[in-house]
């Protein structure tokens, strides 16, 4: 337990990647192209936020509330995403 505890406390992530995982666009992130917006997912026990782009093949805005799925991981923090309907 207290090996945990100093590992969250120093910054520490596991090595579990962000890529594949299901995320929901914040109502602060809309994503456009060539825009960067803003996910949040489950990931490393809890919630994580990272800004997110589009895949190029993506029409339109990808709105508030709306599912989508990571593509590719940019660390630290951004992820390429596709709307997980397509």
């Amino acid at each position: 337990m207290i090996r945990r505890i100093a590992k969250l406390l120093s910054g520490h992530k596991p090595q579990e990647t962000p890529v594949g995982k299901y995320a929901t666009v914040t109502t602060y992130g809309a994503i456009q192209t060539n825009n960067i917006g803003e996910v949040r997912m489950s990931l490393w026990g809890g919630t994580e936020y990272f800004y997110a782009k589009s895949t190029p093949d993506t029409k339109g805005v990808i709105q508030a509330d709306e599912e989508v799925v990571v593509v590719d991981y940019h660390p630290p923090r951004t992820v390429t995403v596709a709307r997980a309907t397509d």
